[in-house]
C-alpha cells in the first residue's frame, strides 16, 4: 500500500524538489562585488552609491539585487540592477541615494535572476 502511494507521489515530489533547487542558495555567490561606496559631489547636494560587480557564473544574469546596510543604522536598503550581465564582465553602475552618515556601507548579494529562469537567493542569519 505504502509503495503504491509513494509511486503515485514520486513525480510530484521530484517536481517540487526541482522548484526548490531553482531558488536555493549556492555555496558560492554567483556575483562578486568588487566595490560598493557612498559618494557625493563637492557641495554635497547630490548623493549616490557606486557599485561594481562581476557575474562569476556561466549564465547571463538579468537582475541583481544588492543589500546595503550601515553600521548602527536601520533599515537596510536594497539596490536593484536590471539588464543583461554577461559572465566575467565588470559592471560599474551608480545609483541615487539619500543623504546618510559618512561611514562606509556594507554591501552583500541578496538575489540574482538568470536568463535560464533560475534564481539565486542569499540566506542571511539574524544577528
Amino acid at each position: 500500500m505504502y509503495c503504491a502511494m509513494i509511486a503515485l507521489l514520486f513525480p510530484y515530489i521530484v517536481g517540487l524538489l526541482s522548484v526548490i533547487a531553482d531558488v536555493s542558495p549556492a555555496i558560492d555567490p554567483p556575483i562578486e562585488i568588487d566595490s560598493c561606496s557612498y559618494v557625493h559631489n563637492e557641495d554635497e547636494t547630490r548623493f549616490g552609491y557606486r557599485l561594481s560587480f562581476v557575474n562569476t557564473s556561466n549564465v547571463p544574469a538579468t537582475m541583481v539585487r544588492i543589500r546595503v546596510s550601515w553600521k548602527g543604522m536601520a533599515p537596510t536598503q536594497y539596490l536593484r540592477d536590471v539588464g543583461s550581465f554577461s559572465p566575467n564582465v565588470e559592471i560599474d553602475h551608480a545609483f541615487p541615494a539619500p543623504r546618510v552618515m559618512s561611514n562606509p556601507p556594507t554591501c552583500s548579494l541578496d538575489s540574482v535572476k538568470f536568463t535560464d529562469g533560475s534564481i539565486w537567493k542569499a540566506s542571511f542569519e539574524l544577528q
